[in-house]
């Protein structure tokens, strides 16, 4: 069943989001420590995400960029 998230877990994200930022600032700024990254996914892999969010009834508009 899909639901919703609560107040406070969207705060959490928020708040982890926001620590990795300032996390990830201090080591640039240090010079140390190991930044994980992601590589951008392949087009078909979004095409394909693009559908399955769609078929959910919520529609990404092809305007909207990824991440």
């Amino acid at each position: 069943m899909r639901r919703s998230p609560l107040a406070v877990e969207e705060w959490n994200a928020q708040l982890s989001l926001m620590t990795g930022m300032a996390a990830a600032a201090t080591m640039l700024d240090g010079g140390v420590g190991i930044l994980r990254t992601m590589p951008a996914p392949f087009p078909d892999t979004l095409e394909h995400f693009r559908m399955q969010v769609g078929a959910l009834g919520c529609p990404w508009p092809a305007d909207q960029p990824y991440g």
